[in-house]
């Protein structure tokens, strides 16, 4: 019932001090990663704006993507439940939304196929009444709470991993 379990991680991304003629060169070898847009990242994953595949045809090849792309009027959040999509305005009219995770790291899309997917299961499994949702919701509060606690590679006791 999340983004994150619906969406789609095979996406293309850039770098945004790449040239649109870079990106037209990787766009060939990378074509079963395009979706609508090319979405741009800097050196730590982070997503930093997006560009239409059509805006890619009609730019100069020598410009930076930098200097083309946008910030997308809305990402997604991958711990978001499906259904939450619905509350964004003109949510329909968007055929693929960003996901990232809390720290604004890029996982992937969220397509329209997926999205019409993920919202039939939804739909058609909802025979629980709402309850189960809240829990969901309960639950994802208390995995929030834990995570801010815990310090990345600290040592665990009693255990010779470190948390990842």
């Amino acid at each position: 019932g999340t983004v994150g379990q619906a969406m789609n991680p095979n996406v293309l991304t850039v770098q945004e001090d790449l040239s649109v003629g870079e990106v037209m060169r990787i766009i060939k070898n990378s074509a079963e990663l395009l979706h609508n847009d090319i979405y741009i990242i800097d050196n730590k994953q982070h997503l930093t704006g997006q560009v239409p595949v059509r805006q890619l045809l009609v730019s100069s090849t020598d410009l930076k993507m930098k200097k083309i792309m946008k910030m997308p009027t809305h990402s997604l959040s991958a711990r978001a439940s499906v259904k939450s999509i619905k509350t964004i305005p003109n949510w329909n009219n968007h055929d693929n939304y960003p996901v990232v995770d809390r720290q604004g790291i890029f996982l992937g899309v969220m397509d329209r196929a997926a999205l019409n997917k993920a919202m039939n299961i939804s739909n058609e499994d909802r025979t629980e009444p709402e309850l189960s949702g809240t829990a969901i919701e309960v639950a994802e509060i208390f995995w929030d709470a834990c995570a801010n606690m815990i310090v990345p590679n600290q040592t665990l006791p009693n255990r010779d991993k470190k948390h990842e």
